[in-house]
């Protein structure tokens, strides 16, 4: 069995935000796949298997969070012969979980008693469980910025400066890495240069993007340079807000784990192996 995590961050200076999306909609997501042995069933399909895609969100930002929280789906996509009776259980902190629904073959005194998901689940695609993890809980923000941008009244320049970091990964690579931020009206143009990646400027929507690709903790990506104001214009009134999209392998930041999965009602040995990642949602970080 194989399983992957997602979660999803947000950072903001002053409001932070984070949500999770379905496999469909988001690549980061716990998934536990079990397969057929088709040398002791014969009569199971050769590569049958059901996958849990678990996904989770968080909200945080390098200075002050206002918000946090995590948005989880468990999908399952289930091709199994026979009627197998699923455990999924033994999970570490299931209690952080609120607000949680459970798919109408999931015995749900079961889980109020045991904290544990028994079902027999249906053929094909299909929500088992949706939950929250809320800002109470202390949700762990994987990643900072740090950031300097500044206008001047009645000067046609301006500094720029942002720069990505690791926080709270476990060791974990944060990968596609994705910075945007829509600058205000009065920016012109952008002289920018990122120490990895590549980046746009858009004059006519101003909006600015950076594909920053992998964090190396030992040389942090920075993009810096200078913008070119409109002359005569007005200081903006609030700076850019900066958006962050990312995802880790092999992570978690929930601290939600399944310790196993287990089948009943039939003598065909399943496969078993477990995968977690966490990705951003909507990962904001105010400056």
């Amino acid at each position: 069995m194989t399983s992957r995590c997602k979660e999803k961050s947000h950072p903001s200076s002053t409001v932070m935000k984070s949500e999770t999306h379905c496999p469909s909609s988001n690549p980061d997501w716990a998934t536990a796949i079990m397969e057929n042995d088709a040398s002791k069933s014969p009569n199971s399909h050769k590569n049958a298997s059901l996958s849990l895609f678990l996904s989770k969100a968080a909200c945080k930002d390098a200075g002050a969070t206002v918000t946090a929280e995590i948005q989880g789906v468990i999908d399952a996509c289930v091709k199994l012969t026979g009627m197998p009776d699923l455990t999924l259980g033994s999970f570490m902190n299931p209690r952080l979980l609120d607000d949680i629904s459970f798919h109408p073959c999931v015995r749900f005194k079961r889980w109020e008693s045991e904290r544990i998901l028994s079902f027999i689940p249906p053929d094909g695609n299909f929500h088992l469980l949706s939950y929250h993890v809320s800002a109470q809980n202390l949700v762990a923000i994987p990643v900072y910025v740090k950031h300097s941008i500044s206008f001047r009244d009645s000067s046609s320049l301006g500094c720029f400066e942002i720069t990505v970091g690791p926080k709270q990964t476990m060791g974990k690579t944060i990968e596609s890495v994705i910075v945007t931020s829509q600058m205000p009206k009065g920016v012109l143009n952008m002289n920018l240069t990122p120490s990895q990646g590549t980046h746009t400027f858009d004059p006519v929507t101003k909006m600015l993007s950076w594909d920053v690709g992998k964090i190396n903790p030992q040389k942090l990506p920075s993009l810096k340079g200078t913008m070119s104001l409109q002359v005569g214009a007005s200081k903006p009134d609030e700076n850019p807000t900066i958006n962050l999209q990312f995802k880790i392998q092999q992570l978690a930041i929930s601290g939600l784990k399944v310790n196993r999965l287990d089948m009943y009602g039939e003598k065909y040995k399943p496969f078993k192996g477990i995968k977690y990642m966490t990705k951003a949602g909507k990962f904001q970080v105010r400056t």
